[in-house]
């Protein structure tokens, strides 16, 4: 296309409120969409995917349990202060790691 033609088809505006309608129709908006939900829902910030996901999600994904088992290199990169604040927990032979948790 010749730059005359390119020319001749761009129009100059200079109405205040069609420039701000055009600058708010090509602007950059973040939406987040909710997935495995029974119908679509937009998100518009962090704030609320993290109460969504709270309120929906997490119940089926983090359960709590009552024992848990790890060996003995995996025990060593766990805090044990942080698992005594949880419950009761022991070191026991052969480098395991067995801990009693309570559920919240």
């Amino acid at each position: 296309m010749p730059f005359d033609v390119y020319k001749s088809r761009v129009k100059i505006v200079r109405d205040e409120a069609v420039v701000k309608q055009w600058i708010e129709d090509h602007s950059f908006k973040t939406e987040y969409n909710c997935l495995n939900v029974p119908e679509p829902k937009k998100l518009a910030n962090r704030d609320e995917v993290t109460a969504h996901f709270r309120s929906v999600h997490l119940p089926s994904i983090i359960k709590p349990i009552e024992t848990c088992m790890m060996g003995g290199a995996a025990a060593k990169q766990v805090s044990l202060a942080r698992l005594a604040a949880r419950g009761s927990h022991r070191v026991g032979r052969n480098s395991r790691f067995r801990c009693n948790w309570r559920p919240c």
